[in-house]
């Protein structure tokens, strides 16, 4: 499964790595970058045309087992060997798991002075805030919106996550660009720096999945586990 850099290769590589037990299937994937990454972490020969000509030209040289998956970036469309990650519903990877909810677990787990800021109880704990009622998780997530975006939401949408939890988030959270977005969220929680090292590519996500998506399954937004059992599905051709 070809994807459109390396950051994305190993965040994809975590995913498939914490949820394949959620999975159900017995075929496996593999995830590799176009492009490279230099030690200071630029990419380059990296993104979604690459992607789409690497795949077209194994096709074509008979590989029956390639294929590619994208951003949906308010344009791509799903075909016979490109899958999109959350179609139609959110930007790009970053919006998925940049997620309000995953924020605020982030928060409880490594940055507990600024719960109260989020309207959680400086008295809750990391494995507390996992329990809290659907009601004031709701609650949560609207701060973090209004913190990352700087004003209230206009429109929300539903978030749907793998243990049937849902919640409405700020409709932001379904269209910024995703690069945006991280940088909207590193602006309003600097203290994520610490683990994101002044924005560069991918760590703020890696951590998050495997710091708080391997301990809480049930909190990974639906669309990353639609796509890995959407690939998993396909048959060779």
């Amino acid at each position: 499964m070809f994807v459109e850099s390396p950051t994305d290769a190993q965040t994809y590589s975590g995913l498939y790595r914490v949820l394949k037990s959620r999975l159900n299937s017995e075929c496996s994937l593999e995830f590799i970058a176009t492009g490279t990454r230099s030690q200071t972490g630029q990419e380059t020969n990296t993104g979604c045309d690459a992607v789409k000509r690497l795949v077209g030209d194994l096709a074509r040289s008979g590989n029956t087992s390639v294929f590619g998956l994208l951003d949906w970036d308010q344009k791509h469309q799903p075909s016979d060997r490109i899958f999109v990650l959350a179609h139609d519903r959110r930007d790009g990877l970053e919006n998925v798991l940049l997620d309000p909810l995953l924020v605020a677990a982030l928060i409880c787990h490594r940055f507990s002075d600024l719960k109260e800021a989020i309207g959680i109880a400086a008295d809750v704990s990391y494995l507390e805030f996992f329990a809290l009622s659907p009601s004031d998780l709701q609650d949560v997530v609207t701060k973090v919106c209004e913190a990352v975006f700087g004003t209230p939401a206009v429109d929300t949408f539903e978030s749907v996550y793998l243990g049937g939890l849902r919640l409405q988030i700020d409709g932001r959270y379904k269209t910024m660009d995703d690069h945006k977005l991280e940088a909207e969220v590193l602006r309003a929680f600097p203290a994520f720096n610490a683990i994101a090292r002044q924005g560069k590519p991918g760590l703020l996500m890696e951590y998050i999945v495997n710091t708080i998506l391997l301990v809480q399954k049930d909190f990974t937004p639906t669309e990353v586990v639609d796509v890995l059992k959407s690939m998993l599905d396909e048959p060779a051709h």
